[in-house]
């Protein structure tokens, strides 16, 4: 019995690898055409994480990902109920989302809360602290935040060159700032939708 449920947690872990911070479908940011200014992270920043995971993806999900530096909270524990401290990455970053959090889930937030911090210019310099929002689009068409994360590194030219995030049901990672799952969006600092151009990372600063 309790091998099939490590199967199963296994299972679960790896089917919301990807959509752990994904649940919201709420999060749109208004449609707008960006004006490119600079970067605001290092593109050249290492990106070892990501193709660590990759890597481990490839091999069909065998053996362990990557170590993170807190561990895994899966939605369920050992004995299939719902895991009251589970938590993910909008939470890690913000706290609880503004309408609130599920009961059953307190520390699992639906959207970013953004209250009381501003977002920066596409040129401004980051500094240790500041938040960043991924955005890219659902399956319903909409434009939505994807993750969240903390800067925790930043070089000479106020470029980010460390985010530390939580990786839906996984665990919290160090990561460059485009090192992350294809799924939480692109790459590249922008991204094209219906005709109109995205932030792809959008940095965010306490009031």
């Amino acid at each position: 019995m309790k091998k099939i449920s490590r199967i199963i947690l296994f299972v679960l872990t790896v089917s919301f690898f990807f959509t752990g911070c994904q649940k919201d479908e709420t999060a749109q940011r208004k449609s707008k055409t960006i004006v490119l200014m600079g970067m605001e992270d290092d593109p050249d920043a290492e990106t070892p994480l990501k193709d660590a995971f990759e890597a481990w993806a490839e091999n069909g999900y065998q053996g362990n990902p990557p170590d993170p530096i807190s561990p895994a909270t899966p939605l369920l524990d050992a004995n299939g109920q719902p895991n009251s401290d589970a938590y993910n990455c909008h939470y890690y970053a913000w706290g609880e989302s503004a309408n609130g959090n599920d009961p059953t889930y307190p520390s699992w937030s639906q959207t970013p809360n953004t209250s009381g911090y501003h977002s920066l210019d596409y040129s401004a310099s980051n500094q240790v602290g500041d938040r960043i929002v991924y955005y890219g689009v659902n399956a319903q068409g909409d434009v939505y935040a994807t993750h969240s994360g903390i800067v925790t590194g930043v070089d000479s030219n106020g470029m980010a060159t460390e985010i530390t995030s939580k990786w839906g049901q996984m665990g919290v990672y160090e990561h460059a700032p485009v090192d992350v799952p294809a799924s939480y969006g692109s790459s590249s600092p922008t991204f094209e939708h219906n005709g109109t151009t995205y932030e792809s990372r959008v940095y965010y600063r306490a009031d």
